[in-house]
Parts: structure tokens; sequence; C-alpha cells
């Protein structure tokens, strides 16, 4: 969900590198319980105001995406990392938002770039 151009309610992260984040925000900011998956779905951690904390079983990862945002485990990632050497050296550090090569609009979290899907 969208609220004045800032993530907004339940959403997925889908960094980069593969892993994946089911977040709540709060106009823009990370709020609450979420859940992170590696790239290759092997391992999972609790997420807290954004931050990651505990490792957690698969299977209590699987449980809290089907009860707190309704969104089964993300498929294993295939996606290799995009370089980032074609931008400018200030556009690395103060970009945001950029599109990708997939026409999707790509946000950049703790100096990460991703794709943001939300409800």
């Amino acid at each position: 969900q969208w609220k004045e151009g800032e993530r907004h309610g339940k959403g997925c992260f889908k960094h980069a590198d593969g892993s994946v984040e089911f977040s709540m925000y709060d106009r823009g900011s990370k709020v609450g319980d979420g859940i992170v998956w590696s790239a290759d779905r092997r391992s999972s951690h609790r997420l807290v105001d954004g931050k990651r904390k505990d490792e957690i079983s698969l299977a209590m990862a699987e449980k809290l995406a089907r009860d707190e945002f309704d969104l089964p485990v993300p498929e294993p990632s295939t996606v290799l990392a995009a370089s980032s050497k074609s931008l400018g050296f200030l556009e690395r550090f103060f970009s945001k938002r950029r599109v990708g090569p997939d026409g999707k609009m790509q946000f950049k979290d703790h100096n990460n770039w991703g794709s943001y899907e939300g409800d």
C-alpha cells in the first residue's frame, strides 16, 4: 500500500541479492514484526522495526507469513545482484528511487536496491 508517496501497510521488499522481506510500513518506515528470507530460502530471520534479529525456523517463518501477512513463502531466487557501477558517484549515495531494468520502480533500503510490492 502507498500513502502520500511512501510505503504504508503490509509489503514485500525484494532485494537485488534475491533475499525477500515481509514488513509492515508506516509512512515509509518499517514498524513491528517482519520476516526476511535468504535468496535460496534456506534460512529466515525475524525482523523488529526493520532490524534483523534472531534466526527462526523455516516452519515458523512460513506460519508468520501466512498469519501476519497472508502471503506464501517466496520462491527461491535465481536473480544475480545488479551492479551499481553505471551510476554516478553522488547518485550511488543519495538516490533512493530508480527504475530497474524490468521497468519496475526500485528503492534503496539500508543501501540495498530492491523492489516493493504492497497490497
